[in-house]
């Protein structure tokens, strides 16, 4: 979490704020991203 509030400038409450899923939202979320990504190529 340091990390991505690092990567991002969001203080770690932050991102449970807009990932209240926790851990496990923030990661299907980012593969949702990739997964996209993915299919437009």
């Amino acid at each position: 979490m340091s990390i991505l509030s690092k990567a991002t400038g969001l203080r770690e409450g932050s991102l449970y704020n807009f990932f209240p899923g926790g851990k496990e939202e923030m990661m299907e979320a980012v593969v949702a991203d990739i997964d996209q990504c993915v299919d437009c190529h």
